[in-house]
């Protein structure tokens, strides 16, 4: 099976879509970086990678919250559990709430921390 075939959550290269993204037969290396700051009085901290636009798609969501189905509409949000995971080591409060999804169920993640974005460059925006 060809590299990336076999493992299409992995991404085009194989390392999964935190290093690339494979739209119409382009390929971008992301770039994404977020400097952002926990309210009301954080140290500044950065996201890198499909984690910075997960935190800005979090925000956008609000109480709505999002699903790695709903952001997966991105092309790039189908890690998006290792993604919220990544945010809350950095000390990101984010719920996750069970929900029906036909026969299963699927986690509903939502922002609690207030966040200020600080600066953004490349895709760090969805």
């Amino acid at each position: 099976m060809a590299l990336g075939t076999e493992r299409p959550a992995s991404g085009c290269d194989g390392r999964g879509p935190s290093h690339s993204v494979h739209l119409g037969g382009e390929r971008r290396i992301n770039t994404a970086t977020l400097w952002f700051r926990i309210e009301p009085d954080g140290k500044p901290l950065v996201a890198t990678g499909r984690i910075a636009p997960t935190l800005t798609l979090l925000r956008r969501a609000g109480e709505a919250g999002i699903t790695s189905g709903e952001a997966s509409v991105y092309h790039w949000a189908r890690r998006t559990s290792d993604y919220v995971f990544r945010l809350r080591a950095m000390g990101v409060d984010i719920d996750m709430k069970l929900e029906p999804a036909g026969d299963a169920f699927v986690g509903r993640y939502t922002l609690r921390s207030r966040v200020t974005i600080l600066q953004a460059k490349g895709d760090a925006s969805c």
